[in-house]
């Protein structure tokens, strides 16, 4: 199968491009911007990375006889440009690619969406829940989802909106909860937190990874579909989790800040679609944080194994 992957040195991305191209019968095209850091796609041997700038990549997808289109790319992630205007900017080049490929023939597409298009809810969170983002980030989710399933309707081309709750793994960035924690940990800083009382999720990149190879292999799933864990946990629990293996728990200091407006207290899923093919996690949440603690730390990575006692064979290059 040949699959071109946009925004494929991402974090996500990055997991994505390295899970498919373990399949040797797939033929992976990284799609990227001349400047993009590639350290990500390191130790991926059946990989092609093609350099361009954004506005050219649906020619590059016009000439390449290509089976689906992953879509992983996306400005404004961080917490810091949630409410950021440019988050608007996203459609244009998104829907650019959706026409490209839709005209090319693509029998699949998959688009990475987001619990932000969800907004709190109190219960849990399935593929039917409404939409009521509270963010430009989420309201920009929304419209891209709605926008591609316009212009793939009364086509051949299959459509999937794979909605990404909580994700943790290596190769993640330091502007998230748990790479932040372990360096401030790291760095002796005391860690100013909420109380983290919120009901959360957290799901492996590599199951993440896992699940969009399934969905590759799996005509019949299209739509929404929810990607998350469905055990939930306590965020406090795992803050102390990290903290009481880097043995300074000292440094957390609970209650010193507020919760956000509009701040997400139940992190709960479910899919429909996966129960359905008795999908679950591979990876434990203990023995997937101990793993990323030791890659945040630039250790010797220890060995990680699935749930089942399966050695999960990853060669993943080093924080920089």
């Amino acid at each position: 199968m040949k699959i071109i992957i946009t925004g494929a040195s991402g974090f996500l991305g990055s997991w994505i491009s390295r899970i498919l191209s373990d399949d040797l019968q797939n033929d992976v095209i990284a799609l990227v911007r001349p400047n993009s850091n590639l350290f990500r796609l390191n130790k991926i041997n059946n990989i092609r990375i093609i350099k361009k700038d954004a506005n050219l990549w649906p020619g590059v997808i016009s000439l390449n006889s290509t089976d689906a289109l992953i879509m992983a790319d996306w400005f404004g992630v961080e917490n810091s440009l949630k409410n950021d205007l440019r988050q608007i900017e996203n459609l244009d080049r998104i829907f650019q690619l959706t026409d490209t490929a839709v005209k090319s023939n693509i029998k699949t597409i998959i688009a990475l969406g987001s619990q932000a298009e969800l907004g709190p809810v109190a219960t849990v969170m399935t593929e039917s829940t409404p939409d009521c983002p509270k963010t430009k980030y989420g309201e920009a989710k929304v419209k891209v989802r709605k926008g591609i399933q316009d212009k793939v309707t009364n086509t051949e081309c299959r459509f999937v909106w794979a909605r990404i709750f909580s994700t943790y793994g290596a190769l993640d960035n330091g502007n998230w909860l748990i790479p932040n924690l372990v360096d401030s940990i790291n760095s002796g800083k005391k860690m100013l937190l909420t109380k983290a009382e919120q009901n959360w999720n957290y799901l492996h990149a590599y199951d993440v990874a896992l699940v969009i190879s399934l969905v590759l292999k799996n005509p019949s799933i299209s739509g929404i579909l929810n990607i998350g864990n469905t055990k939930t946990i306590i965020l406090k629990d795992l803050i102390d989790l990290i903290a009481n293996q880097l043995e300074r728990s000292d440094l957390l200091v609970y209650g010193a800040r507020d919760y956000e407006n509009n701040q997400i207290m139940n992190l709960s899923t479910e899919s429909k679609i996966l129960n359905e093919l008795f999908w679950e996690p591979k990876v434990e949440l203990r023995d997937g944080i101990l793993h990323t603690i030791a890659w945040l730390q630039r250790k010797r990575l220890p060995d990680l194994y699935d749930k089942y006692g399966h050695l999960i064979s990853l060669k993943l290059p080093p924080r920089p």
